[in-house]
């Protein structure tokens, strides 16, 4: 545990994003056998606020959608992958003034690493990429931000279905592309996150660009490659 939490506070001092949760300090890293990490306190997860139930759900998929995709370009910009998106690592506050306006906050840095590091395969079934289960997939790359941006597609899709319908009762990781597959047929406008080789997926930078006017991007426009043809998870 120690170790996770010094990889996680070394992780986080790098980091300085409006979408990303800030690291304010930690207490008995060293010396405790319960250390703790300090970050500022928030109303709750992700998965709070859609169980909690609020007006414009659909709109409120789309500002999550931003704000996260905002997130995983800065973590591409500093070569870092998360490895852990999903409902429960996205924490949200109410904005002042903001008349119901919401910050999501990606959390939980306990096993993102830099690229130059050696991958393992970590993360949750449900919202992990194709490229983390390649003998199931098929897909051999190694994991990058474009493994980030698979996880923010599945969990999109959790969070517009209300956790109805993804994830799926079965916890093989079959049923979950199949769910997917399923899923995306009825969200066109999210196929481009949902390639299964992730050199056809597109980046966060692409999605900000294509589908947000480029809002809140990281990478500079002309670092920005064309983005594939569209096509869906064969």
């Amino acid at each position: 545990m120690r170790e996770q939490l010094s990889k996680e506070i070394k992780m986080m001092k790098k980091l300085s994003h409006p979408n990303i949760i800030r690291y304010l300090g930690n207490d008995g890293l060293k010396t405790s056998l319960c250390p703790e990490i300090a970050m500022p306190l928030r109303e709750g997860s992700l998965r709070d606020l859609v169980n909690k139930g609020v007006p414009n759900h659909i709109q409120l998929c789309v500002v999550i959608l931003e704000q996260m995709l905002c997130a995983l370009d800065y973590l591409a910009n500093h070569n870092v992958i998360h490895r852990d998106v999903k409902p429960d690592n996205i924490l949200y506050e109410t904005l002042p003034h903001s008349n119901g306006g919401y910050r999501f906050q990606l959390a939980d840095f306990g096993i993102a690493h830099l690229l130059s590091e050696p991958s393992v395969a970590l993360g949750t079934c449900y919202y992990a990429a194709p490229e983390i289960f390649p003998k199931i997939s098929g897909v051999d790359a190694a994991p990058s931000p474009k493994t980030d941006v698979w996880s923010l597609l599945a969990t999109m899709l959790a969070v517009y279905t209300k956790f109805v319908d993804f994830p799926p009762l079965q916890s093989d990781y079959r049923a979950v592309l199949k769910k997917l597959k399923d899923l995306l047929a009825q969200n066109r406008g999210l196929a481009p996150m949902g390639r299964l080789c992730p050199n056809r997926r597109v980046s966060a930078a692409q999605m900000l660009r294509d589908r947000f006017e480029g809002r809140g991007l990281t990478t500079p426009r002309n670092k920005i490659e064309p983005t594939p043809p569209e096509d869906v998870i064969p």
